[in-house]
C-alpha cells in the first residue's frame, strides 16, 4: 500500500512539473524581430529550444498517461490477489493446525 502511495505521490509531482514547464513556455513566448544574423540565430537557436521542450512535454504527458494506465491494471488485480493470499494463509493455518493436532 505504501508503494501504492509513493508511485501515486511521484506521479503527481511528475504532472506537477511537466505542467509547470508547459505555462512557463507558453507565457514567454512572444513574436521575434531579428535585426542582424546574430538575432536571426539567436530566434532560431531559441525556437529550436522551445520546440524540444515541447516535445518532452508531450512525451512526459504520454509517460504519465502510461503509468496512470499500469497503476490502474495493478488496481484490478488487488482484490482478487488479495483473496488468493487469505485464502492460501487460511489454508496454510489449516494444515498447521492439522499437523499439530495429529502429533498431540
Amino acid at each position: 500500500m505504501a508503494l501504492h502511495v509513493a508511485h501515486k505521490r511521484r506521479l503527481a509531482i511528475g504532472l506537477v512539473a511537466t505542467v509547470t514547464v508547459a505555462v512557463a513556455l507558453s507565457c514567454n513566448v512572444m513574436p521575434a524581430h531579428a535585426t542582424t544574423l546574430e538575432d536571426l540565430q539567436q530566434v532560431q537557436e531559441s525556437s529550436q529550444a522551445y520546440d524540444e521542450a515541447n516535445g518532452r512535454v508531450t512525451d512526459l504527458q504520454q509517460q504519465i498517461s502510461d503509468n496512470q494506465a499500469r497503476i490502474d491494471a495493478l488496481e484490478a488485480q488487488l482484490p482478487e490477489q488479495r483473496e488468493k493470499a487469505s485464502d492460501s494463509i487460511r489454508t496454510l493455518y489449516k494444515m498447521h493446525r492439522a499437523r499439530r493436532d495429529s502429533s498431540s
